[in-house]
């Protein structure tokens, strides 16, 4: 724990390197925020609940044949955890029992932040997610504002240093199409600038049921090959 005493400028050598602790290579990475976009309706919570439900059972992912049994919290205002949660992760094989939803909606403010790090205490998560960011940050918070929302943003990051989580936050992508994909994402740049890892997920234009996970920002790995899924039945 740092005092007023302690200097504020000290040598790098002072800091032992780290390596990355990947949960799915190069995806998702412990301790570390994960930006994923893409338009409504393109599946993100299908692909968020897809990987949720492998981590509550220690399934696979591509490139991880066999994942960790990690307890997930899964944060959303836009599905019913009865109607919509539930019965997907069922679908899709995960378990229940480790997977940990909000009872009732307790945004990130700071009684909502309180309440999220006592719950990582209680069970703590390998995977959260966040599903959208924008409906966790507090009200009066301007998403277009680089320092309120490196405030919130800032504040997860403890979360996850905390927990030693993966965060997974979920955005939607602009109206107006950008030059780059990694300014696509609504909201403040400084989103994508605060995450290491940003993903895109878009639609395949020659195949509308065919669904692209692409890298747009990859700081603490190489580029991977973009994946594809199709929803189904």
């Amino acid at each position: 724990m740092s005092t007023a005493k302690d200097p504020i400028y000290v040598p790098l050598s002072d800091f032992e390197p780290e390596k990355v602790e990947w949960l799915w290579r190069y995806y998702l990475a412990a301790s570390i925020v994960t930006v994923l976009d893409g338009d409504p309706g393109v599946g993100k919570s299908f692909l968020a609940m897809k990987i949720a439900a492998e981590f509550s059972i220690g399934g696979s992912l591509p490139g991880e044949p066999k994942l960790k049994r990690r307890h997930v919290l899964y944060l959303t205002r836009e599905d019913d955890p009865a109607f919509t949660i539930r019965p997907r992760i069922d679908a899709m094989g995960g378990d229940p029992d480790m997977i940990h939803v909000q009872a009732r909606f307790s945004p990130f403010d700071k009684t909502g932040m309180k309440d999220l790090k006592a719950a990582v205490r209680t069970a703590p998560p390998g995977l959260i997610v966040v599903d959208p960011l924008y409906s966790f940050v507090g009200a009066d918070a301007d998403i277009y504002r680089p320092n309120e929302i490196r405030q919130a943003l800032g504040e997860l990051q403890e979360v996850a240093d905390y927990s030693g989580a993966a965060v997974l936050a979920i955005r939607h992508l602009r109206k107006m199409k950008a030059d780059k994909a990694i300014y696509q994402g609504a909201g403040a740049i400084d989103v994508i600038g605060f995450a290491r890892c940003g993903l895109l997920v878009a639609e395949d234009p020659e195949d509308p049921s065919l669904k692209i996970i692409a890298h747009s920002k990859h700081n603490l790995s190489k580029r991977m090959e973009s994946l594809a899924y199709r929803l189904v039945d």
